[in-house]
């Protein structure tokens, strides 16, 4: 049965899905393009005893209400600001806080972990993609304005095997029927604003990076054709030279692709429990530096 999460709206029009409100510290998961909140529905029961626990949908999609921006002004930064008044409207304030994004999702959360240093203490950025390729950057965009220029959802097919076709068993098979449900049952603008805005970047901002200071994990799948190994250890590169993060770690983990925290949820889980538990020693594999 594919998972639905009892949500509220912000007075800003932020459909989220909340637990633990009372706990000490906050996890706030931040989804990717066509998706929504649920798509985190395998960290969620690992985690929702161990934070106050965040999950929204991003702007237009699930229930959340549409950024009055147009398609060609839209850009990432709109997505930014939504998200930070969100937090700021729901998140005490002081109130220690980790971000976890995935895909668009990790390039909102980066820019977030910037632009509220004081009080993000952990940063796990999944699936993003970094100095991406003039040529990827272009194949992406092409694919936006053929959404743009549609009155319905498409290429889900070819989407569900970039994001899967590494992924043959029946499990996978599941999630895959997920995504398919939630990109298919998306708004047609939503979903292109999105991919719009995604295949604007050349991936995360060198300037954004270098003004981290929490704990940082970049993880991506073996078999992500797009959000690549290298792009995660040059990420982590980046911040060795650059950065002032207090600590940067990067992960590729074995036989997953791009929907890697529906299909290997225990690395994602591990990664935000040892920001919190810094003890806590995950079953994970490390890409050495």
């Amino acid at each position: 049965m594919i998972p639905v999460f009892e949500k509220q709206i912000s007075n800003g029009g932020t459909a989220y899905a909340r637990w633990g409100e009372n706990r000490d510290v906050t996890a706030i998961l931040i989804h990717g393009v066509g998706l929504r909140a649920e798509s985190w529905y395998r960290q969620v029961d690992a985690l929702k005893g161990e934070f106050d626990l965040i999950v929204p949908d991003l702007p237009e999609h699930g229930s959340s209400q549409a950024l009055q921006t147009s398609f060609d002004d839209l850009g990432l930064a709109h997505y930014v600001v939504s998200l930070r008044n969100f937090i700021e409207e729901t998140v005490v304030a002081d109130k220690p806080i980790i971000l976890c994004g995935h895909s668009l999702g990790a390039l909102i959360s980066i820019e977030l972990a910037a632009q509220l240093a004081d009080s993000v203490v952990g940063l796990a950025a999944l699936n993003t993609v970094f100095e991406r390729s003039d040529e990827a950057r272009q194949a992406v965009q092409a694919r936006a304005a053929k959404l743009n220029q549609s009155d319905s959802i498409i290429g889900v097919q070819q989407t569900l095997q970039r994001w899967f076709s590494n992924s043959p068993t029946d499990d996978m098979k599941c999630y895959a029927q997920y995504c398919q449900h939630w990109l298919e049952n998306n708004s047609v603008s939503g979903y292109a604003k999105a991919y719009k805005v995604f295949s604007d970047q050349y991936g995360a901002r060198p300037s954004a990076l270098n003004q981290l200071l929490c704990e940082t994990a970049f993880m991506t799948g073996q078999n992500d054709p797009n959000s690549t190994a290298e792009m995660t250890l040059a990420l982590k590169a980046h911040l060795n030279e650059f950065g002032q993060a207090k600590e940067c770690k990067s992960l590729v983990v074995n036989d997953a692709g791009h929907m890697m925290p529906l299909t290997h949820p225990e690395p994602v889980v591990n990664e935000l429990l040892a920001f919190k538990h810094p003890a806590h020693q995950s079953q994970r594999e490390r890409v050495a530096s």
